[in-house]
């Protein structure tokens, strides 16, 4: 069944812009000199924000599908910028940090295999573009 998400996006000067949609905001900025401090995520932070929240979600879905006994899991997300204009990311590393007691590592392996394959809406938006590397490391409690 289709269905759509919609955002609205207003420009307030410089780079900055705030985008909005249902109850929420998000304000994005992009600092014009080196060093300079933005007001926001830069757009492109934004993009890695949604992978991260999007893949850490998916894995944790498949994670408690095979009832292991996480606590939590947190993901960090880079990016590498090629040197052309526009600056696109050329690869994109996620790196995995599962918590609980007696998790088995393959099945973190298979639910990760999954997450990336085809069940995360944000990596599968980026197939074709950089290269996704993923890892992860598990932490005992």
């Amino acid at each position: 069944m289709p269905s759509e998400l919609s955002v609205h996006a207003a420009h307030h000067g410089d780079m900055r812009v705030t985008a909005m949609t249902r109850d929420y905001a998000l304000n994005m900025d992009h600092p014009q000199k080196p060093g300079e401090k933005g007001s926001g995520l830069q757009p492109l932070e934004v993009l890695l924000a949604s992978l991260a929240g999007s893949s850490v979600n998916t894995l944790v879905l498949l994670l408690r599908r095979t009832e292991q006994r996480v606590r939590g899991i947190e993901v960090d997300a880079r990016g590498v910028l090629g040197g052309g204009h526009p600056a696109v990311f050329t690869d994109v590393s996620l790196e995995f940090v599962v918590r609980g007691r007696d998790v088995d590592a393959g099945a973190v392996e298979r639910a990760l295999l999954a997450t990336e394959q085809y069940m995360c809406p944000v990596l599968a938006m980026l197939k074709g573009g950089p290269r996704v590397t993923t890892s992860y490391r598990i932490e005992e409690l």
